[in-house]
């Protein structure tokens, strides 16, 4: 069965609609993606094909829809087979094999006989057999708790599938369980996501942004292949209609130069015919009333060229990337700025590395630090900070460091603030707040945001204030410490990441599974950690 929007309206309340008359399907077997800046919608069209009511228009989605939600709530007694949508069923196939089967256990089981085999196969794919069918689903971690949630997808057959951001928490190996069913599904699958490999496996891209929806017929390759041609094509109408406007402002200088020697000439000519002053008066008005009228429907063309004009250049400018120019230490030469001597971190009664590590980082590396999940990445990340001190061994900073950190949950705008304290307290500069101001309408920000709270911004939004805040330093940071950076930001923030990145020429340390931004960034040393 397909999934089908239908003139699909939404809006909060108080609020202007979020999308107006959004009209596509999803038809079995074929994968769409949801793509668009923060704040678009994405996750609010998927949430409505779950059973959110729309303001307006109607979705038909199969009822037993499976749906994955970016930020899921757990119930504290949920436990792990519920969690896969598997426990009714076993709960029933054991009711009737144990002789105490109802109606109801039938009804629920379905016919569903080999639930436990098929059951224990999916479990066995997804890496999950270690993890108790009666354990607690809340005391999973977010890359357990989105792997038992994609393989409840693949045990429910369903007909039609909801991903929101299933990427996120999910290590290397995890991530390419999920192309290899995403591949293999034969169900109306609509992702929302902003990984990269993930969109190159897509048959279509549905891009939601100013309220409406536009559909790529192909992958994210292809969709910006076609985003390019019409940015080319918006590039053509902007010269266009800036020679038009200039060729209508000259005709208009020439016409008015023209019509003032006529008038002078009409006047002489007046004098020497000796027509009484009431004729040649009239004759003068006549003349001037109709050249006033020639003259303001020449002056309406020129106003709608220029607002024609106005209009493409706003669409390019929404349509070009940003791009941010971050500092760049004064010392470049390669030095040693950390070593980590047979450091280990303990966690109650256990060390967290089986092997202690030890490492050596220079300046201008580009710096990977890769592992399964709960190998401990974050953690090294925080004794390069110094936020964690080990348990053994030594962690050695050569001479004061100056750190920029970019974690999951952007830190450094934490403690209640808004946005203009934050620009504030970054502008060592001390510039006027107007300037200060007109460089967050550069980025993009409505100037009633800067009393917003820093809080409330969406994650690509964090990802620019930071990024701005940083360029209104003095100094640049040393070192650059990327904790997942490309999670739960749109793909246009990603694409800014990596601009600043490609220009700084300080190092980066970076924790990533991402691997399209690891190559653009140009990795030049990795290291693999290992529980």
């Amino acid at each position: 069965m397909s999934l089908i929007f239908s003139g699909v309206s939404f809006a909060y309340p108080d609020s202007e609609p979020l999308f107006s008359d959004i009209t596509f399907t999803v038809r079995p077997g074929e994968r769409v993606a949801l793509v668009g800046p923060n704040g678009s919608g994405k996750t609010t069209l998927l949430r409505i094909a779950a059973g959110l009511q729309p303001a307006a228009g109607s979705v038909s989605c199969p009822e037993d829809r499976w749906y994955l939600p970016q930020n899921a709530l757990c119930r504290p007694d949920e436990p792990v087979a519920e969690l896969l949508g598997a426990a009714r069923k076993l709960s029933a196939l054991h009711a009737i094999e144990a002789g105490n089967g109802t109606e109801s256990d039938f009804s629920a089981l379905d016919d569903d006989w080999g639930i436990e085999e098929r059951l224990a196969a999916v479990r066995e794919r997804w890496g999950i057999g270690s993890i108790s069918l009666d354990r607690q689903s809340c005391t999973l971690s977010g890359g357990e708790r989105t792997r038992v949630l994609l393989a409840g997808a693949e045990l429910s057959g369903t007909g039609a599938i909801l991903l929101d951001e299933p990427s996120n928490h999910l290590d290397s190996d995890a991530r390419e369980l999920l192309y290899d069913f995403v591949g293999r599904s034969r169900a109306a699958l609509l992702v929302v996501s902003h990984d990269r490999a993930l969109l190159e496996r897509m048959d279509a891209i549905v891009e939601l942004g100013s309220g409406r929806a536009t559909r790529y017929g192909g992958n994210y390759t292809f969709y910006c292949e076609q985003r390019g041609l019409q940015l080319e094509a918006l590039h053509r109408r902007a010269d266009e209609r800036q020679r038009t406007l200039r060729q209508a402002r000259e005709r208009e200088r020439e016409l008015a130069e023209r019509r003032q020697r006529q008038e002078s000439r009409a006047a002489g000519h007046t004098e020497r015919r000796g027509l009484p002053r009431i004729v040649a008066g009239s004759l003068a008005s006549a003349s001037q009333r109709t050249a006033a009228r020639l003259e303001e429907e020449r002056g309406r063309r020129i106003e709608r060229i220029a607002a024609e004009l106005h209009a493409v250049r706003t669409q390019i400018a929404a349509e070009q990337p940003l791009s941010v120019h971050l500092h760049s230490p004064e010392r470049q030469d390669r030095r040693l700025l950390a070593a980590l001597e047979g450091v280990n971190v303990r966690f109650g009664d256990r060390m967290l590395w089986t092997e202690p590590l030890s490492l050596e980082l220079f300046s201008g590396e580009r710096f990977r630090i890769r592992g399964g999940n709960g190998t401990g990445k974050t953690t090294l990340l925080r004794l390069l900070t110094g936020e964690l001190l080990p348990a053994c061994g030594s962690c050695r900073l050569t001479g004061p460091l100056r750190t920029l950190l970019l974690d999951q949950e952007y830190s450094a705008l934490s403690g209640g603030g808004t946005l203009g304290e934050f620009i504030m307290r970054c502008d060592t500069a001390h510039r006027p707040e107007g300037e200060l101001r007109a460089w967050l309408d550069h980025y993009c920000f409505a100037q009633e945001q800067w009393a917003q709270a820093c809080d409330t911004l969406s994650g690509g939004e964090k990802l620019k204030l930071l990024l701005f805040g940083e360029t209104l330093g003095v100094s640049a940071p040393d070192l650059m410490l990327l904790d997942e950076p490309t999670n739960n930001i749109d793909l246009r923030s990603q694409e800014l990441l990596v601009s600043a990145l490609s220009e700084y020429k300080g190092t980066v340390v970076v924790v990533s599974h991402d691997e399209p931004f690891l190559r653009n960034i140009g990795i030049t040393n990795e290291l693999t950690l290992a529980r």
